[in-house]
């Protein structure tokens, strides 16, 4: 049943977008994608910072990038012009996110900031051994996402789940990304990923009894 009302969504949604003028579908927000520069946010953690520019200069290819620091970000974050790469964290975990520059309020969709994507990559804090392990494995099932986002309705809507592949590889690997301490309602997040080819088979959260 889910299944059904989900497909009846994506056919409506864009039906009752064109009886107001304009598409705001997902997919319609990231359509200047290509044509924008991602900027690479660096941390100012130094370990994840040399293996982020090592990875993204070997790996990104969907978008011209640039690398900028924090109080760029900052400074740019509302402008249209950019797509922005970043780790962000909340009490428990880091996160590799990409999100649309521009104003967070702005009236028309087509150039509000918007969050496209995120994974889970590592305990909050500074950077773990696993974590800059996975982390090229992170940069390209966020672009596996985007290349299909820009020309699919299901795949922008649906996340990370669009990109889980069922037919397993020969080198997937199963490990586990923990919480910080002290996490009033702790879970972890179950990660299955194949070490060669990136290829994401499994993402779960999990309750930690």
């Amino acid at each position: 049943m889910k299944k059904y009302l989900s497909v009846l969504l994506l056919l409506v949604l864009p039906l009752l977008c064109m009886g107001q003028g304009r598409i705001y579908t997902r997919s319609a927000r990231l359509a200047d994608f290509r044509s924008r520069t991602t900027k690479i946010v660096l941390t100012g953690d130094p370990g994840r910072d040399a293996v982020l520019k090592e990875e993204i200069a070997s790996r990104w290819r969907i978008s011209p990038y640039e690398f900028c620091s924090q109080a760029e970000y900052e400074s740019w974050k509302t402008s249209k012009l950019y797509y922005f790469l970043h780790v962000v964290s909340d009490a428990q975990f880091n996160y590799l996110m990409l999100t649309k520059g521009g104003p967070a309020d702005d009236p028309n969709p087509l150039i509000e900031a918007m969050d496209v994507i995120d994974i889970p990559i590592g305990t909050a804090g500074e950077a773990s051994e696993q974590e800059l392990d996975h982390l090229a494995a992170y940069i390209d099932i966020v672009q596996e996402y985007l290349l299909k986002a820009l020309t699919s309705e299901g795949t922008a809507y649906r996340g990370l789940k669009s990109v889980v592949h069922h037919r397993y590889g020969f080198h997937v690997e199963e490990f586990y990304i923990e919480p910080a301490p002290g996490a009033r309602k702790p879970f972890r997040y179950r990660m299955k990923i194949d070490t060669r080819t990136h290829h994401l088979y499994g993402i779960r959260k999990e309750r930690i009894r």
